[in-house]
């Protein structure tokens, strides 16, 4: 399945086409700019690039894309990367990830 993008000032998300996190895309957009700024504040931090926030439909595809193949919510790696589920159930986004990746920027 391929992925759509959109990219926003601080991040590239990725989603699929007519997936759940297609039709929230522009609330989504508004709720991790917001988490970043603050994580961003908190931290007296600055992102030298984009995040890549991968938006998957299920938990197996998380756990795949992670390489265990062990279903999970949500990631984050050292890159500037996020997969999260975001279904009808599971909306896995907000500050937790963001935080990851942000304070691994900073310390490296």
């Amino acid at each position: 399945m391929e992925w759509i993008k959109i990219e926003s000032d601080k991040y590239i998300f990725n989603y699929h086409e007519n997936s759940i996190a297609e039709s929230d895309i522009h609330k989504i957009v508004d709720i991790q700019e917001t988490c970043n700024e603050f994580i961003c504040n908190c931290l007296n931090a600055k992102m030298e690039n984009k995040i890549k926030y991968y938006l998957c439909e299920s938990r197996l595809e998380v756990g795949e894309l992670y390489g265990d193949n062990e279903p999970c919510n949500g990631f984050a790696n050292d890159i500037n990367e996020i997969y999260a589920v975001y279904n009808d159930k599971i909306k896995c986004i907000g500050f937790h990830e963001d935080a990851h990746v942000i304070s691994y920027n900073i310390s490296t």
